[in-house]
């Protein structure tokens, strides 16, 4: 899943609502790349400079970052990809070498608005990227290359929710969680995650048949992580949520 919102929308808080409730993996690019910087490495050098422009970081080092990432998640249900992919190239590069997402969640508010947020964010947290000029490259380069991965997505037919953030954080996660359900746990997506383990299970016990006797038909009820009458869980396969 990918959070495609602007700077300012709350995207680290809604992630890390929807990590507790259903248990993907959170991976920030901007939080990645700051480690860098923080660790003195090759990128983060290279990064610390692109940052002070507001521009965005060239493709090739965020998909091996982004790729590096969801390697090291495959004991999660699923990831939320936070600050990426920022332009057009960055999706259909990350689509070619990875997968394409499940759902992408737009989180928008009115530019003065951000603006705000993130000043009143930089007294706080003293990031560099957090002050009056660079703000302002950053909404400008959000507008100009990051708005067109939306209708980007719209165009190819994948799951697009756009949720305005000038309400609460409870309300904005509200939507988040009913677009969750409703592209990953539909009842159709469950009957083929049912009819795959139904396959994987014939096929395993092929060998053993004659010892075991016919294998049991998996139902919906059988399939584990959804007990009857419970709500449905994370799919144990890996979802990808763009933000």
């Amino acid at each position: 899943m990918v959070d495609a919102g602007g700077p300012g929308t709350g995207k680290g808080t809604q992630c890390g609502r929807m990590v507790k409730e259903f248990g993907f993996k959170h991976i920030s690019l901007g939080e990645i790349l700051r480690k860098e910087v923080k660790n003195r490495s090759q990128i983060g050098e290279e990064y610390a400079s692109i940052m002070k422009e507001g521009k965005l970081v060239p493709l090739d080092m965020t998909l091996r970052l982004m790729k590096n990432a969801i390697e090291q998640s495959n004991d999660a249900s699923g990831y939320i990809l936070d600050g990426f992919p920022r332009a057009v190239n960055q999706a259909k590069g990350f689509t070619k070498q990875v997968k394409a997402p499940s759902l992408v969640l737009y989180l928008h508010a009115p530019h003065e608005v951000l603006k705000h947020r993130l000043m009143q964010r930089g007294q706080i947290s003293g990031r560099a990227d957090d002050n009056a000029e660079t703000i302002r490259k950053r909404l400008a380069t959000f507008k100009k290359q990051s708005l067109p991965v939306v209708t980007y997505y719209e165009k190819t037919n994948t799951t697009v929710k756009r949720v305005c953030t000038i309400t609460t954080t409870d309300d904005i996660y509200n939507q988040v969680r009913e677009a969750v359900r409703h592209a990953i746990f539909s009842p159709e997506r469950l009957r083929r995650h049912v009819r795959r383990r139904k396959i994987s299970s014939q096929r395993e016990s092929a060998r053993g048949k004659r010892r075991r006797g016919k294998s049991k038909k998996i139902s919906m009820e059988d399939c584990p992580g959804h007990p009857e009458g419970s709500p449905v869980g994370p799919v144990p396969t890996q979802e990808c949520i763009v933000m």
